[in-house]
């Protein structure tokens, strides 16, 4: 039987009562070192599983077309060319807000 995922909730940006951002209780961070195409699965089950005060950054070097639209849900934060796994990883953590942060692999 085919497996039907569950749809990703839209859910990246939380307000308190008077409109100020809340701050994540996690930040999920997803450093891309290579083919992007490894990063779309990722996405999709990083969306579909996380927890709602949670917010979603990828780090890559390459140019993503963001194919779903995805920029209102996932943060995208450029890394330079040829940058180190560090470097990448530093700058997520960087980018991040939450309390906790969950390094993820592409892949």
């Amino acid at each position: 039987a085919d497996a039907i995922l569950p749809k990703p909730q839209a859910v990246s940006v939380f307000m308190h009562s008077r409109g100020e951002r809340a701050v994540p209780s996690l930040s999920i961070v997803i450093p891309v070192l290579g083919d992007v195409t490894r990063l779309e699965t990722t996405l999709v089950s990083v969306l579909s599983h996380r927890p709602a005060s949670s917010e979603v950054i990828v780090v890559l070097a390459t140019s993503y077309d963001d194919p779903y639209e995805l920029a209102d849900e996932v943060k995208f934060v450029a890394a330079r060319p040829r940058a180190s796994w560090v470097e990448f990883v530093n700058l997520g953590f960087e980018a991040s807000r939450g309390q906790v942060i969950h390094l993820v692999e592409a892949g």
